[in-house]
């Protein structure tokens, strides 16, 4: 198996799932949020061919972040969560994303090299501000931001969400979990991961009705 492709309306994670490289960040992802390319580099070489560079993660960890992402944007009253020490307010903005006062928001490497992410929700919107690193130096004009802010309905980030993380669970941890145990490391099963999965799925039916949960299963 090598390229695998999560969809959602929003929101596409690619994996390359070959042998696992390292530990912490095991197989080369690409991730697209409405076209942006948020995760990864791309070069036009002498000839005029495209090509993506995929950057260092662990897709399980992007699974189970995005997970924790849409539960904190959707319960409790605390502003700051993620794994960001300080300020992250501050920080947000001294990176050029004009985050507003009083609202929530979530800092996360989505466990990619060099990744950094600040989710905000803003009056239902969930803003992506996005840093790319690796794409910043590149000649290629269709990917030409390596940072910006993409606005979402919360609703729709949340389906994305769901869908691409279940059928990661179903179809795609099992083969990590071989891989990675193959290079003599630990899983410890993904059960807790449909213990988040299963949370943010009620959170988001107490949210927006059973209704609107058709198109993430």
């Amino acid at each position: 198996m090598t390229e695998v492709t999560l969809r959602g309306r929003h929101v596409i994670l690619k994996m390359y799932l070959k042998e696992a490289l390292d530990l912490v960040f095991p197989f080369p992802v690409l991730l697209f949020i409405d076209d942006n390319l948020t995760t990864g580099a791309c070069w036009i070489d002498q000839h005029g061919n495209k090509k993506l560079y995929p950057i260092q993660g662990d897709p399980v960890g992007i699974i189970q972040e995005l997970l924790y992402c849409c539960d904190f944007l959707m319960k409790g009253e605390e502003l700051e969560g993620g794994g960001f020490v300080g300020n992250l307010r501050k920080y947000a903005r001294k990176l050029g994303f004009p985050v507003k006062e009083g609202t929530k928001l979530y800092f996360t490497s989505l466990v990619i090299y060099l990744g950094e992410y600040i989710f905000e929700l803003d009056d239902g919107f969930t803003k992506v501000h996005y840093y790319n690193v690796p794409l910043k130096d590149t000649n290629c004009q269709e990917f030409k931001k390596y940072e910006g802010t993409i606005t979402i309905p919360l609703s729709e980030f949340i389906e994305d969400v769901l869908k691409i993380s279940r059928e990661f669970l179903e179809k795609y941890a099992p083969v990590i979990e071989k891989k990675i145990t193959g290079q003599g490391g630990e899983t410890g099963g993904y059960g807790y991961l449909w213990e988040l999965y299963r949370e943010v799925e009620g959170l988001y039916k107490k949210k927006f009705g059973e209704d609107n949960t058709s198109d993430t299963n």
